[in-house]
This record gives C-alpha cells, sequence and structure tokens, in this order.
C-alpha cells in the first residue's frame, strides 16, 4: 500500500530508460522538465529510471553516461546530473523508481562491488536531504542476471543499513517465476 502526502494511492509508472542520458544532454541540463510535464499531465505518478541500463539496440549512453562503474563505484561525472534527475522528479511531483542493473558491463559488477556501490547512492541520498520520493529496485530481473536471493537480501541489508527507510524491492523474472503455478 502506498501513500502520496498521506493519502492511499495506486501508482502509475512509466520506464524512462533513457532518462540520465537525457538529463545529461547539455552539460547535464538536458530538458526533462518538460518530458516530466507531460508525464504529469498524462497520468503518471512516477518514472523508472534504470541508471545503468545496457542498450541492446545501440545508440545507448556510453559506460561514462552511467550512474555506477563497471567496478561498482559511483561515477561521479553522472552523480550531479542523477541528483538533477531526482530535483526535477520531485518539483513535477514524480517517484522515481531507481532500478539499477549489475549486467550493464561486458563483465557484471561482482556482487561485493555491486552491493557497496548501492549503499553509496543510498548513502548519499540520505545526506542530501533523504530523497523521500525516490524507491530503490536493487537489480532488474535478479535471478536472470546472476544474483541469488541471498545476494539480494545482502544488498537489501547494506541499504537499510544507511537508510532504513528506503523503500527497496528486487523484480524478478524468468522461467523460474513464469512457469511457477502460484503466479499465474
Amino acid at each position: 500500500r502506498f501513500t502520496i502526502d498521506g493519502r492511499p494511492k495506486f501508482l502509475l509508472f512509466v520506464s524512462y530508460f533513457d532518462g540520465l542520458r537525457r538529463a545529461a544532454a547539455g552539460n547535464g541540463t538536458g530538458d526533462v522538465d518538460t518530458d516530466f510535464a507531460y508525464l504529469r499531465r498524462v497520468g503518471f505518478d512516477g518514472v523508472r529510471l534504470m541508471v545503468n541500463w545496457r542498450y541492446p539496440c545501440g545508440g545507448g549512453p556510453e559506460d561514462n553516461q552511467k550512474l555506477l562503474a563497471a567496478d561498482g563505484t559511483i561515477n561521479e561525472a553522472m552523480w550531479p546530473v542523477f541528483v538533477r534527475f531526482l530535483e526535477r522528479a520531485a518539483a513535477r511531483g514524480l517517484v522515481v523508481d531507481v532500478t539499477f542493473t549489475r549486467e550493464a558491463y561486458e563483465t557484471p559488477i561482482p556482487v561485493d562491488d555491486y552491493l557497496k556501490g548501492i549503499a553509496s547512492v543510498a548513502r548519499r541520498l540520505v545526506d542530501k536531504g533523504g530523497f523521500r520520493h525516490v524507491l530503490f529496485d536493487i537489480q532488474n530481473e535478479y535471478p536472470l542476471h546472476g544474483l541469488t536471493a541471498d545476494d539480494v537480501g545482502r544488498i537489501l541489508r547494506a541499504v537499510r543499513e544507511v537508510d532504513p527507510a528506503r523503500l527497496v524491492t528486487a523484480s524478478g523474472g524468468g522461467t523460474d517465476i513464469l512457469d511457477d503455478p502460484a503466479m499465474s
């Protein structure tokens, strides 16, 4: 159950896969405001931002346009772009689902480094006032990308250690979930 400004709400999100690249345009002043205004006008409550998305069709961001570097550390050049994106979303009353993906590089980010990177993002958001309109999906389709339920639990605990109030999810995917009769 979600509440927005204390009122129960069913939230409608749209994926904004290219959001960081859009925000990074023009030396980090990309026009996400126009996009956010449109999304609010047509009824969306939030956006799903895949901060390390690997664009399989080409034309996507280079590694230097991703929030996490290949070693799991925060890409310092993208940090202010990311923060600006979150601030502009908040100004329009949008919730942001920050979705992380460790397989966004030729070699996936090692799990321990990935954990440290996500915890660092959480810590920095706390240090900047919390950004309570932001939730974390700590891995898109985690069973398909080399994370176990134990790994997910460790990452969750690391985030909760620095930010106990952060809403955290890990999205599933793959045939193990789709073939489960309980999920039909």
